[in-house]
């Protein structure tokens, strides 16, 4: 997958606020939102999410943990003609999120 950056991204105030994640977190929300909007769901891999943002595939797994420990994102990994296929939804339960 090929992230392109030709794109805009919304940061809910709830997120931009939430002083328990790092700002990079925040920013990833942001990113997740998007990449999820047309399927409910974002496949983006590791290796995507790290050159987008030019950190370590640490980080990237540091901020999902965040997200995913807070309650914002749910990951779920299946195996798919022996491929690891992840895919992270966005929760609904907060206010601001689009329905999916």
């Amino acid at each position: 997958m090929d992230i392109k950056n030709d794109y805009q991204v919304i940061i809910p105030a709830f997120i931009r606020f939430d002083d328990r994640l790092p700002i990079g977190a925040r920013m990833l929300y942001g990113d997740l939102i998007e990449l999820s909007k047309d399927t409910g769901y974002c496949i983006a891999k590791d290796s995507d999410l790290m050159e987008l943002y030019h950190v370590s595939n640490s980080t990237i797994e540091s901020w999902l943990r965040y997200l995913d420990q807070y309650g914002y994102i749910i990951r779920e990994t299946m195996h798919i003609k022996q491929m690891r296929v992840r895919k992270i939804y966005i929760t609904n339960r907060f206010a601001g999120i689009p329905q999916t």
